[in-house]
């Protein structure tokens, strides 16, 4: 099973009895698991209600109250968990070589595995609605997690344009060149997973951004 992927089956609407003590962060695991399947059933954030989401875990609706503020903190929890692991997978991608575009090749190919490893949660991470905005703290000392991931990119590939293996280019715009061919060819071999995808399509997209981006 993968552990990344939720189970399919139904919610369980059963009501929790009252939480022993020291299970307060077992209750708050347990919303975050419920909001996240209510997501991704649902595929917009504006059907998702307070009285759902309590349903699901088993408690009164007050009761969320007591380890989330609201219904977007909640939502930024589902984010943060599972942009965590992708964070964790792309770090491992670049720590894995010194070569700077090595690097950034073997970053791709870990960006695409693991959405395409991952449907649903990709889904919810980078092809559906929402309202959490993440890129305001880009600049900030303490970086949201959603934004992480998008950080690891700018920094490795300002490392292949001041190795001088890439044109002279502002680094946030060639990140987002690259980010947008990663994410489009994610995004299709998920939405089109009936398509007889070639086996070496990772491969040459990658060495294609790549390719385009030599001096």
């Amino acid at each position: 099973m993968n552990p990344l992927k939720p189970d399919s089956g139904a919610i369980t609407t059963a009501r929790r009895t009252r939480s022993r003590r020291g299970e307060g962060d077992k209750l708050r695991a347990d919303i975050i698991d419920a909001v996240e399947r209510l997501l991704l059933e649902t595929g917009d954030e504006s059907l998702v209600s307070m009285r759902a989401i309590a349903k699901a875990v088993g408690v009164s609706p007050p009761a969320l109250y007591m380890h989330f503020e609201d219904k977007d903190s909640m939502i930024e929890a589902v984010c943060d968990r599972r942009f965590r692991e992708l964070n964790e997978v792309l770090g491992a991608a670049r720590g894995s070589t010194e070569d700077p575009v090595e690097g950034l090749k073997r970053m791709g190919e870990a960006y695409i595995r693991f959405g395409t490893d991952n449907p649903e949660p990709y889904r919810l991470l980078m092809m559906n609605k929402t309202e959490i905005d993440h890129g305001e703290s880009l600049t900030t000392a303490e970086p949201a997690e959603g934004d992480l991931a998008f950080i690891q990119l700018v920094s490795q590939v300002s490392a292949c344009i001041e190795s001088g293996r890439f044109k002279a280019a502002d680094p946030l715009e060639t990140s987002l060149i690259v980010w947008s061919a990663v994410h489009g060819l994610t995004a299709l071999m998920i939405s089109q997973p009936n398509f007889e995808w070639p086996p070496t399509v990772v491969d040459r997209l990658v060495e294609m951004v790549v390719a385009g981006l030599a001096p």
